[in-house]
């Protein structure tokens, strides 16, 4: 997996070397925190990513990433 970092890059479409191909998907809800997935094409890989997002405060909130999958 890539480092923190890199992977909040790319899920925040900051990094140009990946671009997404689908909508973020809310895969999960729950009161403490929810799941998210979503596909970013870099070059010919497609690379998809799993993260959940741990509510508090906005001071607080935390991403977690869970799943990093490239085909």
């Amino acid at each position: 997996m890539l480092p923190d970092s890199e992977m909040h890059q790319i899920i925040d479409c900051l990094n140009p070397e990946y671009f997404p191909v689908t909508d973020e998907l809310q895969i999960e809800e729950h009161d403490t925190y929810g799941k998210f997935i979503r596909s970013f094409k870099k070059g010919d890989r497609v690379i998809d990513i799993q993260w959940r997002v741990e509510y508090g405060t906005p001071h607080t909130v935390k991403t977690v990433f869970e799943k990093w999958r490239q085909s």
